[in-house]
């Protein structure tokens, strides 16, 4: 009975703790601790490893969207891939009229096309986009199509273009998983990417004694290691969004947010797919030098067969290590008897999903002569005698 009783002594000083504890307890006026702030939502969103195609995270990435002036990055694609930078080019009436966000162009002025490029991509500038289009389409629509075939060219098949700079146009649109194709491939341009990396940039300004300077939109560049680009837009239908591309060793990575409630949810959320996605990669042993990663038969071998065998290691940086990595052989349609040992047959590819994420050549691991007349003769006829073996065993047990 003594373990259910308590003894008078401690009950005083159970009591008096509770009256300590009573008089810390804050009162009802007191200040109550902050409640946290809600994770910023958008409309769409994207990761996805520049070099390999391989997505790591996705929101509705192909719901069709308004994108603002992240329909730049198109344009500039253009300009890099179709204009000489050094060349100077006349205004156009229509092109000076071309308001909002703008560089003060006026018609008839000329700028070389290095200027304007850098005043669309850094200042967002709407009138330098329409100077760029109507300079390489001859017209606004001519260029809309020249950008819609390029759209389709790099794989964005969800994406149409109505003009170059990205104002509210009717059945304009694209969305967060093309534009991550479309950023990826003007990355790999070196005029896309300088553009889209630089800070800051002086032009010239007519009548003035001093330059203009534009600084870049795209707060990415100042606020996140790595960061490479590339282009940030907005209008009311479209709402905040944000095309943000990092590099840290051999990973490129570009994230797509759409849609955001503001430009500083728009930074935060791309700069947190980017901090996520650069964590999970690891450098992983994707492919084994010198193990068998298929074998190649001929019907006139009697069955033998050659092994293949990875001829050098491939170590690559993979998100998630090599989960649900699987390794696939892609053999020559021009192999053919005899084969020697050592000789490239294929290669072995290692894929995660569509993405490819390294291949190395595979090597046969032994010689394989072609087959004599006499081979020959002998396939053949060992042929025909298990066809007539089966023809005699359907006549017996017909006959039963």
């Amino acid at each position: 009975m003594t373990d259910r009783l308590r003894s008078p002594r401690l009950t005083a000083v159970l009591a008096a703790a509770l009256i300590i504890l009573g008089g810390l307890a804050p009162s009802p006026g007191a200040a109550k601790p902050p409640t946290p702030k809600p994770t910023p939502a958008a409309k769409a969103m994207i990761l996805m490893d520049v070099e390999t195609g391989e997505v790591l995270y996705e929101k509705s990435p192909d719901t069709r969207r308004p994108i603002a002036s992240t329909t730049k990055i198109m344009t500039a694609i253009l300009v890099a891939e179709k204009a000489k930078l050094s060349r100077r080019i006349r205004v156009s009436p229509a092109a000076a009229r071309v308001g909002e966000s703008s560089m003060e162009l006026v018609a008839g002025e000329r700028r070389t096309i290095r200027e304007l490029l850098y005043a669309m991509m850094l200042k967002s500038a709407n009138d330098a986009a329409a100077a760029l289009g109507i300079h390489i389409g001859k017209t606004l629509p001519r260029f809309a199509t020249m950008m819609n075939r390029k759209a389709a060219q790099v794989g964005a098949h969800r994406t149409r273009f109505a003009n170059p700079h990205g104002l509210t146009a009717p059945r304009s649109y694209s969305t967060a998983r093309d534009l991550a194709i479309i950023a990826s491939y003007g990355l790999r341009n070196p005029t896309f990417a300088k553009v889209v990396k630089t800070k800051r940039v002086k032009i010239p300004w007519p009548k003035h004694s001093y330059p203009r300077v534009f600084k870049n939109h795209n707060k990415l560049l100042w606020e996140f290691p790595g960061a490479i680009g590339v282009k940030t837009g907005y209008t009311n239908p479209a709402g905040h969004c944000l095309v943000g591309a990092a590099r840290r060793g051999p990973t490129t990575l570009v994230a797509v947010v759409l849609g955001a409630p503001s430009s500083a949810d728009a930074l935060s959320l791309t700069a947190g797919l980017l901090r996520k996605g650069f964590a999970g990669y690891q450098s992983t042993e994707l492919i084994e030098r010198g193990q068998p990663y298929g074998e190649l038969s001929f019907v006139d071998t009697y069955g033998r067969a050659v092994g293949l065998l990875a001829n050098r290691d491939v170590m690559a940086e993979c998100y998630d290590g090599d989960s649900g990595v699987v390794n696939v052989c892609v053999v020559s349609s021009e192999a053919t008897l005899p084969i020697s040992r050592g000789q490239t047959l294929g290669r072995v590819e290692a894929r995660r999903g569509d993405a490819v994420l390294g291949s190395a050549p595979v090597v046969a691991d032994r010689d394989l002569d072609a087959p004599t007349f006499w081979d020959r003769f002998g396939i053949v006829w060992s042929a025909r005698l298990r066809e007539l073996a089966r023809t005699a065993e359907r006549g017996t047990v017909a006959g039963e």
